[in-house]
């Protein structure tokens, strides 16, 4: 038996973590700013569970403010792209 693996290259680049203020731009992608260095990531494709359950919570943080994430996933660094994103916190705040 042979097993087949869907995994490109990207599977074999090392997992970053991103901290920062996340928001949706005016297309529907969400970006996160890095704390650090100001960095803004574009967050990759979602699942469409990882997607509504992100929206409905960004949602219903960002009535009160800005909103900080922590997310984990692969950067593509000539399009500053998080891949596999997998979001580890969300909450209000800011980097300040």
């Amino acid at each position: 038996m042979i097993a087949v693996s869907g995994c490109s290259t990207l599977c074999t680049m090392p997992l970053s973590k991103v901290m920062g203020e996340i928001k949706i731009d005016g297309n529907g992608y969400a970006q996160i700013t890095e704390c650090e260095t100001g960095v803004i990531y574009q967050i990759g494709s979602l699942t469409s569970n990882q997607y509504f359950g992100f929206q409905n919570e960004y949602e219903k943080l960002v009535k009160d403010g800005k909103v900080f994430a922590v997310v984990e996933g692969t950067i593509r660094s000539k399009n500053n792209v998080l891949d596999f994103p997998a979001f580890k916190k969300i909450k209000n705040g800011s980097c300040g």
